[in-house]
């Protein structure tokens, strides 16, 4: 896929409306102010064209070089944010900690499930918002400890294990009108590591993993494979991977496919091989992650995410459907340099949260950047 330079039509949001066509700042904005405390590691969540803030912590941040032991100061409060409108409303605080989380969404609900970090602690929970009733629920948890969770279709939830480390563990999938648990076939893949799993609109799914390691210990460089489970037919097939090896960032869904958007190749010594790729399962193919342009690094921190057809990540956009990167401007010096949120929602890049520092001393911030991303076009080669 070749690569085409991009320039980027920057638009203003109205107070009391959607955006309008007239730019006015180019680059990063900042927007209403949350109602939220400032906090490091919140985690956002899309609802519908809402992106939903969830706990955090007021732990003070940690120098980048530096290894801290402290105490977490964690959150279980929340905010909704409307960026069409730039409205924040506050929201019931949750029973728990909104920390050590993963989440999903389903209509006008946000899924939270808990991993507790001893065995000690409480057991895993499953927790629902309604954004509807702002009331918090609390939900049966899997039969068994996961750790992820994701939206599968529009009535279920796929929660799922990250390596199988001894032994194969079912995924499990949840029925969200009867709020009961099922296994999930095994998958062809099984056991595994580094299990990334990925579901569709639809309610398919796509397993990218690598083969478990043996006592020998782990290769240099892992193969990934694929597997389709089909919501229909209720059937698993591994599907042909291209020579591409284990490396991050993670695997994510967007404009209709599976993206890595890494951009490196491995010299195996005689042959070069990619780490990331684009699986498109409605056909089953692949293609290559286009070379992104050179620029400069280290800018932004890390706040990988997806969606509105756009991967972020290293401080570059990728647009998925045409195949072109951008490089996102160079944030303001009070822009956050670590523990910030992420998401793309609605040709928006939302950033949220994080510490800003002066030497090692570092603040916390509960301030909102966002950089519009309507309307790029490609320019001439």
């Amino acid at each position: 896929m070749a690569v085409t330079v991009v320039s980027i039509r920057f638009s203003a949001t109205s107070p009391d409306g959607p955006p309008t066509d007239t730019p006015r700042t180019k680059g990063w904005q900042t927007v209403a102010e949350s109602p939220l405390s400032p906090r490091g590691n919140p985690t956002l969540v899309q609802v519908g064209e809402d992106v939903v803030v969830l706990g955090g912590s007021e732990t003070d941040p940690c120098p980048p070089t530096a290894f801290c032991a402290l105490d977490p100061d964690d959150l279980a409060d929340g905010a909704v944010y409307d960026p069409d409108r730039d409205v924040w409303r506050s929201i019931t605080p949750a029973p728990i900690r909104l920390t050590n989380i993963s989440t999903a969404s389903s209509g006008n609900s946000v899924y939270v499930l808990t991993h507790p970090l001893s065995g000690s602690g409480p057991k895993q929970q499953l927790w629902e918002y309604s954004l509807t009733e702002d009331r918090w629920t609390q939900m049966p948890a899997p039969p068994q400890p996961m750790d992820s969770l994701v939206s599968a279709g529009t009535d279920h939830l796929v929660a799922y294990v990250t390596a199988h480390t001894k032994t194969w563990t079912a995924d499990q999938s949840y029925d969200i009108a009867s709020r009961t648990w099922r296994s999930v076939p095994r998958d062809p893949l099984a056991p595994s590591e580094d299990r990334n799993l990925i579901a569709t609109e639809s309610g398919d799914l796509v397993v990218i993993a690598v083969d478990r390691h043996t006592q020998r210990g782990k290769p240099t460089w892992s193969p990934w494979r694929t597997a389709q489970w089909n919501a229909v037919t209720k059937t698993w097939k591994e599907v042909p991977t291209p020579d591409i090896v284990d490396s991050g960032p993670t695997w994510m869904w967007v404009a209709g496919r599976v993206v890595n958007p890494t951009t490196q190749t491995i010299d195996l010594g005689k042959r070069l091989v990619g780490t990331g790729g684009i699986f498109d399962p409605a056909d089953e193919t692949w293609q290559p992650v286009p070379s992104a342009p050179v620029g400069p690094e280290g800018v932004l921190p890390n706040l990988d995410s997806a969606g509105s057809g756009r991967v972020f990540v290293n401080d570059q956009i990728l647009d998925v459907r045409s195949g072109t990167w951008t490089q996102a401007p160079r944030p303001p010096t009070r822009f956050p340099t670590q523990d910030a949120a992420a998401i793309i929602v609605n040709d928006r890049l939302i950033v949220f949260g994080g510490a800003t520092f002066e030497g090692s001393r570092g603040t916390l911030t509960n301030d909102t950047w966002v950089l519009p991303l309507l309307a790029t076009t490609a320019s001439p080669p």
